[in-house]
Formats: structure tokens, C-alpha cells, sequence
């Protein structure tokens, strides 16, 4: 077999594949209006989308020019009187005149400057055609090396406005090609800036135009290959060509499989990494910090906190296509090759594990600064001229993760001298560090001593300001409020900060910030007015990305529900419209938009307005990532954990009653968690909610049991035998018992409730061996722990654990079948109403834990059984 996908550098005419940037290119040529900028990365073709336009559109009238400037010349004469030659060396359709008169303007040469030559000779080429010029500069970045770049770029400029006087200038364009901004062509401030280019972005194939590179290169292979393929390469023009040549390689000894595709991913681009697109990106990456922050933010999923400017810096460097509103990693080749471990190994190397580890923890990614500090600990120590500050900022990290006793034995390492003017600052800020620590790790009395011993030094600064706002936050905390409220309103009055150096922006966030907390000792008094009327004061003084929170307080104390959806609305505008992307929760910045934040939110926004606000916020932090059933699953979650069962409720009603709508995205395991949730909460007999969580269970085949799987088991097992549905009984209790290897010990106990169905199955059955068999199990069982451990781990209450005792001691003891019909008691769950009546007569509905002793007892029964 003829081998096709050879290492070309210029693609034959019968391999190449157009994209959209060749018919954008074709555009710009027929309309002649503007030059066109191939703005594009390394390795994507734009050479050969250059070298194919040329070969389209070059013959007959037109002369279309091709020149690489990725060798410059010394003078911008030369670099003109180049462009010149090579028009003449390349075509035949200047006359023997028009020569004669390029050579008289160049003898001329010492009377004018070279880019007036240049115009004029030009204008020599165009009187001596009739068709369009066409001037292909190809690698323009190698030219702004050079010292007369900004005359060269300045001179094309005033080709185009020079069209007014010269008419035949309208028939001569540029296509300008390179890996640099036009903003960053002409360095000179004083010139205008090159920016009547027409951008075209050179961007991946799509799966269709790859498609077209296979059928053309008659590369057999099956679709799921081809898939693979793309898959990886996701249409870059180079990783597509070498990978696709490197199966062609392969067939002709084997048929290839999917997997003979990773097979030689990871040889040739995951191992070493020098292979060519992966090589250059690396290297432009290690160089350019912008580019790894960037690379950091979308490792983090915070793509919309990058700048127009660094956005441009991932296309250039071939990391990411062109898209304004999506900032991802072009490919998994890609990605794993610019892997968040390769690039802390960077930063690292660049600049020094310590300072590599503070700079973490400065930029708040605490979880990295620590692995970062513990790494180096392994080997090392702490150099003594940076120890103090690096336990310092380890302490802080542990702070920030909830390790307080770590935090503390950090913080204790160092040495800072409050009696040293420069190291004062130091000292104290490790203090008031303790001071959170010592808090939360319930030292309450030491906590406030220390941050007290801050205030009292009188100096006021930043250190000294949060210590108080700490100070007053912890005694509030022990429900000590009038010392608080005096804080906060001492830090409110504008006179307090007449002797701090402090900037205005950071006066207005303390004000926010006690607003708010006062706020919040009101809400503890029960003075809502007040409270309101703070947390509106606080909303007014507060930064933008603060009051995402403050929005959600103030709404969970209003009573107007005009006034409630108005702020809604707000919050969300407010969100989409700074592109604000939640963080993390950190204990002691509370304030911060965080996800906790985001989720009430989302959930009040689908409390009134599910189909509108909710969508309107959800697709903004969403992008596409999760299927809203996932989505809506994981915040029915949310809202059970905080005290929004309703909100929680209505979501999982909604999801349960459209399971096979298609907008939900639902997949069969998110369908069983839903079904499960529906059964478990309602607490209802469900005949066709069970059977969706019995067929979906068993088709999915979970990993393990847990206690709410039993509930629902256990119903239907009931029902089953008490129908007389033996065969179903028999089936459900085979599928329990497969799994009775696999459940944890705390959950293992409950298969006693299955015991004990299955001994009033032989019971009733006649089948005395298996029902004595059953008896001596549970009976067995039953001795290992005490009832009240049983009780705790079960859905059974102590006495009904002693009638499962009862019956199996009956079964062996008896020796013959029951004549009395069985009755099969009900299992009720702790928090659920029942009906019982007392001897006097008196009937109640209660929760059922309030009557578990009564019953037990014998002081009633439940009479809705």
C-alpha cells in the first residue's frame, strides 16, 4: 500500500481540505476592500491556506505574490525592493517598458525615501496589468523584530487611503499572516495603529472536514477509530495528520482498534512531549506567566476571568480556538500536556518551591499551597531567613482548609519581633491568624484574649481593624451583643478612620461589612426592621462581589414578594453582568460570592420563576457542562442540607414526574437517586414508583445497599407476600442477598427484616425445614448485639425486635405450621404521624418516636395499621 500522509510542507492540492478561514480568505481577495490578517498559532496551516489561495486564484490578469519574511533583511529599502523583485521573478505579465521604468525609479532612489519608492514602483506594476495585485505576507511576527517595521505596516496602511488619489490602487490587497496582535505590529505610539486589517481565525477542523482529510487519503478504518481519532485530536490540522499517518502506518500489518489509537497517543505525544504541535506550546507556555495563570483559571473552571488579552495569548500559543464566549482547551492531547502538575513544576522551577507556595496561598488556592509546603518539607527545612514568613503562610492555608490544630502548630513556628518596627505588622497578623484558629477550634477565651491584645496596641492599621471586626464577630457568635454593636457602629461613623491611613474603597467595604453584621445581631434580637434597614445600608456601601450575599440575607427577611422577586432579578443581573465566578467558601470570609451563595440563589429563582430566572442563571453558570436534571438533582441535595425542604421538594416532585422528559437530560442512575428520594421522603405506598426503582435497580446494578434502599425493598416485599406474589417475593429477596457481601457493617443488620419475611414465607408455605433453618439464623443474630444496637443500625424499633425474636423461638419450638393467619406489621419511619388510642379510650396523631415506649409498653396501639 502506497503510503498518502507523508510529512509534506506544502499539502498537495488533492490532500488539502478547506475551512471556514479559506472562504472568509476568498472574500476578503474578490472584495479588495481591507487586508486580511490570518491571525493564527503555530502548526495550523496558515501557510498552506495562504500557498492554496495563491494557487486558486494565481493566471490569467492577476498576479498573486507569495513572500516569507521569516528572514528579514537589514533596511526597509531592501525589504521593499524585495517585494518588487519578487512580483517580477514570479510573473510574466510586465513588459519589457515597465521594467525599464522600475529600474529608472530606482536610480532615482537617493532623491526619495524608500517607501515612496516603493509606492511608486507599485504604481508601475499596476499600470502594467489589468488585473488585481495581490500580496501574500506570510510570518509579519519575524518582522516587527526588525528596526523598520512600524515604516513597513505604516506604508501598507497608506495604500489603502491612498486609493483617493491613485486610482489604481484599488486593485492591490494584502493578506498579512502571523502569530502577533495587529495592535502589537506598529510599536511606535505616535503612528496610527494598524487596525484596518480583516481578522481571519484559522480554527480546528470540524469532524466533518476531518472526515474529508480521511475519505481523501483513502485511510480505511472504521467509524469508531475515526471517532478516536477526533476524539484526541478534536481536528487540530497537525495532531489529525501525524496521528491519522501514524494509523496508516500501522494498517498495513493489523486491522487498527480504538484502542491502537490511545496505544499511540500516549507513545508519541504523552511521554516525552516533543512532539510537534505539543513541543512549541510547552515552550510558550513556560515562558509567558499570563499564559499559566490562564491555564490555572480554566483548570478551575473560572475560563470568564480571562482577559481579551490573555484569550488572544491561548489562541496564539494553538491552546484554545477562536470562540468569544468559550474559553476551553482545544484538545485531551493538549490538556494532559499542559496538566496542572507539569505547571506547578513550572512555577516551581522559575521561582523556588517556598515562594512558589506563599504565591499559592496569596492567590487563595490553599489546597495547592499546602501540598506545595508539605512536598518540600519531605527533604527539607525551611531556610532561617524565610521561616517565619512560611509558616506564617502554611498556617493561614490550614486556617482556610479547617485544620485548626495545624494552622495553630504553624503559627506557633514562627518568630516575628513585636518589639521591631518592620516586623511589628508581621507579628500582629500572625496573632489575629491565631486568634481564628484558637475560635474555631472552640478556645473561645483564648481567642478573644489574643485578638484583644491586638486592639489594645492601639495601632491602627488593617491588622488592627479586622482583629476588632474578628473580636466583635466572636462575641457575637456567644451571643454577647451590646459590646458588638458598638464596634459596628463605631466603624460605620466616618470619624473613626480621621487618623488611619486607609484608601476610601476599603472604609466603604468595613462599613458594608459592620452594616451587615449588625444586621445580624438584630436578626438575633428579633428586631427585623432594623435589620432590614442595615442590610440595605450595607448592600449601598458594599463592592460588587460582595453583595450577592448580602442580597440573599436581606431576601430571607422580606415580606413582599414584589419586593423579593425585584431582588432576585438584581442578583442575577448582577452576576451575568460582572461575569462573577463563585469561590470556594472560606470560614472567615464568609462575605464572598461563594457556591453556597450561587445554590440559594438558583433555588429561589426556581421557587418563583422556574422556567425563566432559573434558566436565565443556570445557563450562565452552567455553559453546557451538566444536564439540568444533574443539575437540579445535585441542588435538590443542597436544599435538604440547609433547611430548604420545601423549595428541595418541589424540585424532586418536578423531576420525578418528568423522568422521560428529554430537557432534563436524566441518565438511569440519576433516575433511581430520584425514584429512591421520591420513596424514602413521601413515604407512601407508590405501586408504580416502585416498579421504576426495582427495575431501574436492578438494571443498574449498584455497587452497595444503604438503609433507604431497604425501606423501599422492604415495602415491596411486603406487599409481594401479602398478595400472595410469591414469585416476586422470591426474586427481590434473591437480589437483597447478592448484595449481603457488599453492604457496610452499619447497614448489614437489616437484612434481619428480610429474615423475618422469609420465615412468614415458609410459614405459610408449609416449608418446615427452610423455616427452621431461617429461625436458628435470626436467632443467631439476634445474640451477637443488643437490641438497643440493633435499633440504631435498623428500621425496627426494640419491641419489634423482640417479636422477630418471638417468632423465630416460636417456629423452632412449635414443630407445626400456624393455623392463625399471619398479620404483616408495618414499618414506620421515626418522624412519621401515626393514630394510636391509649386504654382510656383517648386517640392521638403523633410522631411515631414520641409513642415508641408507650407501645412497647403496651399503653396503646396503633389503630391505622
Amino acid at each position: 500500500m502506497e503510503k498518502v500522509l507523508k510529512p509534506y510542507t506544502i499539502i498537495p492540492n488533492s490532500l488539502y481540505v478547506e475551512r471556514e478561514a479559506d472562504r472568509q480568505l476568498k472574500r476578503i481577495i474578490e472584495d479588495m476592500g481591507r487586508p486580511g490578517y490570518v491571525l493564527v498559532s503555530r502548526q495550523m496551516g496558515k501557510t498552506n491556506l495562504l500557498i492554496h489561495s495563491k494557487r486558486q486564484y494565481q493566471g490569467g490578469k492577476d498576479i498573486f505574490v507569495y513572500i516569507d519574511l521569516s528572514n528579514p533583511f537589514d533596511t526597509a529599502k531592501e525589504c521593499f525592493e524585495n517585494i518588487i523583485d519578487t512580483i517580477i521573478d514570479t510573473t510574466d505579465l510586465l513588459s519589457e517598458d515597465h521594467l525599464n521604468e522600475i529600474n529608472t525609479v530606482r536610480l532615482n532612489k537617493n532623491q526619495l525615501p524608500p517607501h515612496k519608492v516603493h509606492l511608486n514602483e507599485l504604481r508601475v506594476v499596476l499600470n502594467s496589468i489589468e488585473g488585481k495585485l495581490v500580496i501574500i505576507l506570510d510570518e509579519i511576527d519575524a518582522l516587527t523584530r526588525s528596526s523598520y517595521s512600524d515604516l513597513i505596516f505604516s506604508q501598507i496602511r497608506s495604500i489603502y487611503f491612498s486609493r483617493i488619489n491613485y486610482q489604481e490602487l484599488n486593485r492591490l490587497t494584502y493578506i498579512l499572516s502571523g502569530v502577533v496582535e495587529p495592535t502589537e505590529i506598529i510599536k511606535d505610539p505616535k503612528i496610527s495603529p494598524f487596525n484596518i486589517g480583516q481578522k481571519i481565525f484559522l480554527n480546528d477542523f470540524s469532524f466533518e472536514e476531518f472526515t474529508l482529510l480521511v475519505n481523501k487519503a483513502k485511510l480505511e478504518v472504521s467509524y469508531e477509530v475515526l471517532e478516536r481519532i477526533f476524539y484526541w485530536t478534536n481536528g487540530n490540522p497537525r495532531m489529525s495528520w501525524d496521528l491519522c499517518s501514524e494509523v496508516e502506518n500501522l494498517l498495513i500489518n493489523k486491522n487498527i482498534e480504538p484502542k491502537d489509537v490511545d496505544d499511540l497517543v500516549q507513545i508519541h505525544y504523552l511521554t516525552s512531549y516533543d512532539k510537534p504541535p505539543i513541543d512549541n506550546i510547552r515552550e510558550l507556555v513556560k515562558k509567558d506567566k499570563n499564559i499559566r495563570n490562564s491555564l490555572i483559571e480554566i483548570n478551575y473552571n473560572k475560563s470568564k476571568n480571562i482577559s481579551d488579552s490573555n484569550k488572544s495569548k491561548l489562541y496564539l500559543a494553538g491552546i484554545v480556538n477562536y470562540r468569544e464566549d468559550d474559553i476551553k482547551i482545544k484538545n485531551p492531547i493538549i490538556s494532559e500536556a499542559l496538566n496542572l502538575a507539569w505547571i506547578n513544576q513550572v512555577e516551581v522551577e522559575e521561582k523556588g518551591a517556598i515562594d512558589y507556595a506563599i504565591d499559592l496561598c496569596v492567590n487563595e488556592r490553599y489546597d495547592e499551597a499546602l501540598a506545595a509546603f508539605e512536598n518540600f518539607l519531605i527533604n527539607n527545612t525551611f531556610p532561617s531567613d524565610k521561616r517565619s514568613v512560611a509558616y506564617f503562610y502554611m498556617g493561614k492555608a490550614y486556617l482556610a482548609n479547617g485544620r485548626y490544630d495545624k494552622a495553630l502548630e504553624c503559627l506557633n513556628l514562627t518568630n516575628f519581633n513585636n518589639t521591631d518596627s518592620h516586623q511589628i505588622y508581621l507579628y500582629n497578623t500572625v496573632r489575629l491568624t491565631q486568634g481564628k484558629a484558637y475560635f474555631f477550634i472552640g478556645k473561645y477565651e483564648e481567642s478573644l484574649a489574643v485578638l484583644k491584645s491586638i486592639i489594645n496596641t492601639n495601632k491602627k492599621d488593617d491588622v488592627y481593624i479586622t482583629a476588632l471586626i474578628n473580636y466583635a464577630s466572636f462575641l457575637t457568635a456567644n451571643r454577647q451583643l451590646d459590646e458588638p454593636k458598638k464596634i459596628y457602629n463605631d466603624l460605620i461613623n466616618e470619624n473613626f478612620y480621621k487618623d488611619i491611613s486607609i484608601k476610601e474603597e476599603i472604609i466603604k467595604d468595613i462599613q458594608s461589612l459592620a452594616f451587615f453584621n449588625l444586621g445580624s445581631i438584630y436578626i438575633i434580637e428579633g428586631q427585623f426592621e432594623l435589620a432590614v434597614k442595615s442590610l440595605r445600608s450595607s448592600i449601598e456601601f458594599s463592592p460588587d462581589y460582595y453583595k450577592p450575599v448580602k442580597y440573599i440575607t436581606l431576601y430571607k427577611l422580606l415580606d413582599d414578594e414584589v419586593e423579593k422577586q425585584a431582588l432576585l432579578h438584581n442578583v442575577v443581573d448582577l452576576i451575568i453582568t460582572k461575569q462573577f465566578v463563585p469561590s470556594k467558601y472560606v470560614i472567615d470570609k464568609p462575605h464572598n460570592y461563594n457556591l453556597n451563595t450561587l445554590n440559594l440563589i438558583l433555588l429561589y429563582t426556581y421557587n418563583i420563576s422556574p422556567n425563566s430566572l432559573f434558566i436565565k442563571i443556570y445557563n450562565y453558570i452552567n455553559n453546557g457542562k451538566h444536564s439540568l436534571g444533574n443539575s437540579l438533582l445535585n441542588l435538590i441535595t443542597f436544599a435538604l442540607q440547609n433547611e430548604e425542604i420545601s423549595i428541595g421538594l418541589l424540585i424532586l416532585k418536578n423531576l420525578y414526574d418528568n423522568l422521560e422528559d428529554s430537557k432534563f437530560g436524566l441518565n438511569d442512575e440519576e433516575k433511581l437517586v430520584i425514584v429512591k428520594l421520591h420513596l424514602n421522603i413521601t413515604k407512601q405506598v407508590d405501586v408504580k414508583a416502585s416498579n421504576i426503582y426495582i427495575s431501574l435497580f436492578i438494571k443498574l446494578e449498584p455497587k452497595s445497599l444503604d438503609i433507604y434502599d431497604f425501606y423501599i425493598f422492604m415495602s415491596r416485599l411486603m406487599n409481594s407476600l401479602s398478595n400472595s406474589n410469591f414469585t416476586e417475593f422470591l426474586n427481590l429477596v434473591e437480589v437483597l442477598y447478592s448484595y449481603k457481601k457488599k453492604v457496610d457493617k452499619e447497614t448489614y443488620p437489616n437484612y434481619l427484616l428480610v429474615q423475618n419475611l422469609e420465615l412468614q414465607y415458609y410459614t405459610i408455605t408449609n416449608n418446615e425445614l427452610k423455616r427452621f433453618e431461617i429461625a436458628r439464623s435470626i436467632l443467631a443474630f439476634l445474640e451477637r448485639e443488643s437490641f438497643e444496637e440493633l435499633a440504631n443500625k435498623t428500621l425496627l424499633t426494640v419491641s419489634a425486635l423482640e417479636m422477630i425474636r418471638k417468632s423465630a423461638l416460636n417456629a423452632i419450638n412449635i414443630g407445626q405450621l400456624m393455623k392463625a393467619p399471619i398479620k404483616f406489621s408495618k414499618i414506620y419511619n421515626r418522624n412519621e404521624i401515626v393514630k394510636v388510642r391509649y386504654k382510656n379510650g383517648i386517640v392521638k396523631e403523633v410522631k411515631y418516636k414520641k409513642v415508641i415506649e408507650d407501645l412497647n409498653n403496651g399503653s396503646c396501639i396503633i389503630v391505622d395499621e
